[in-house]
């Protein structure tokens, strides 16, 4: 299996505040974003900026209680590798 952390999304409250620190500070345009989430290839992977209600939701929890929600997401080949994980 190869070591590597695929897409690393952070749990944000202002999806245009956020969009504007990473233009605006890193020069970073997203390469793909929404009303809820926005992208950011970098090198070998990919942050993710969502509403962190949304985050919750997909993650099918009700909150997160407090700052810093996050999620990391490793791909894999298959199915079945992904089930032996």
């Amino acid at each position: 299996m190869q070591q590597q952390i695929a897409v690393v999304t952070l749990g944000i409250a202002d999806l245009a505040r956020s969009r504007r620190f990473y233009s605006e500070g890193f020069g970073w345009t997203p390469v793909f974003a929404n009303e809820e989430i926005a992208f950011y290839q970098m090198n070998g992977l990919i942050l993710g900026t969502w509403l962190e209600a949304k985050l919750a939701e997909d993650m099918t929890r009700t909150s997160f209680g407090g700052p810093g929600s996050f999620a990391l997401a490793h791909n894999v080949g298959s199915a079945r590798k992904r089930s032996m994980l």
